[in-house]
């Protein structure tokens, strides 16, 4: 409804972008917040949520390239660590995965403790 009044409200298409992501429909997902972030680069949560939508569709490059844009703009964004983490940890970059995770640690110990049972059984 909020996008049918404001087609070009960042908010709503993230909104809507997260909500394709939760119903597993990522391609649709990725190209609405494609367009939230050509109306505006600098927020921050519709690059995370392009990460996952990346992340999805089997393109952890593109995936990694989006978390960090994200902590770019907001270093202390605990979304885009995890995200940076679970790509990291799924490319088998255990290092960079472990890194990421002690960023997360310390910016969300609870968010931190869903990734942590997955890298204690790889160490």
């Amino acid at each position: 409804l909020h996008l049918k009044k404001s087609p070009n409200s960042v908010e709503g298409l993230n909104n809507l972008g997260a909500a394709l992501m939760q119903t597993k429909r990522a391609p649709e997902a990725l190209e609405t917040l494609k367009r939230a972030v050509k109306i505006k680069p600098s927020h921050v949560f519709t690059h995370v949520n392009l990460g996952y939508a990346y992340a999805e569709l089997g393109r952890p490059s593109v995936a990694l390239d989006a978390f960090r844009e994200a902590v770019r703009l907001k270093y202390d964004t605990p979304q885009a660590w995890f995200g940076l983490a679970r790509v990291y940890f799924e490319s088998n970059d255990t290092r960079s995965a472990r890194t990421a995770w002690g960023i997360l640690g310390q910016l969300d110990a609870q968010l931190a403790g869903r990734v942590g049972p997955a890298f204690l059984q790889t160490w």
